[in-house]
């Protein structure tokens, strides 16, 4: 569904779009480039092309406690985590040290809960790239502090695009809020001025 709705809006923008997308939303590129092509795609912190079941079990086998504070928020949402864990339970999985209390707060009292259905399709891996599939320019990038997206993760998503992964220092999963989120949009901005975009 979320792949059709990317699919929609494309249509109605009359040139082909630079895609953008964040850990979910870079998968769903990735599954929307399978079928069809963009003028270039930015994959921040993505899910990668072998899905979430590779990275839940490094996390859940490496650091236990901050998988289950991950799934306490994703499927009782931040009050709950808050109240099993404090501030840090709301940071820890989505943010770096470096982002203030207050803000950590106002953002994660703005999450919602994940669809499962969702959260179980993303865990399979990407299907096969259609044969006429126009290769796409990609820039992936790695947040150097992200709790959720191991760095092969990302390595893996960068080898499937051929390309090579760019990690963004001081900077948690949510690369677009966290405290130093201009570090991110500088490198996108740059990358994309190289592509003459």
């Amino acid at each position: 569904d979320y792949v059709d709705e990317i699919s929609d809006a494309i249509e109605h923008l009359g040139e082909p779009p630079v895609l953008i997308g964040h850990s979910m939303g870079g998968y769903l590129i990735q599954q929307y480039l399978l079928q069809d092509s963009a003028a270039a795609a930015v994959l921040m912190a993505s899910v990668p092309p072998q899905g979430l079941v590779p990275t839940t079990a490094w996390l859940a086998f490496t650091n236990p406690l901050l998988f289950h504070q991950i799934q306490v928020l994703q499927w009782f949402g931040p009050q709950t985590v808050f109240a099993m864990y404090g501030i840090d339970g709301g940071r820890r999985p989505l943010f770096s040290p470096h982002l203030a209390d207050d803000k950590v707060r106002q953002y994660t009292s703005r999450a919602q809960l994940e669809s499962p259905q969702a959260i179980f399709e993303m865990s399979l891996p990407l299907g096969s790239r259609r044969d006429d599939a126009r290769p796409v320019n990609a820039l992936v990038l790695g947040a150097e502090l992200d709790s959720l997206i191991p760095t092969a993760a990302i390595y893996s998503t960068a080898r499937a695009f051929d390309t090579e992964a760019i990690f963004v220092p001081k900077l948690g999963h949510a690369m677009m809020l966290d405290h130093h989120w201009r570090e991110a949009a500088s490198t996108i901005r740059a990358w994309l001025h190289r592509q003459d975009m």
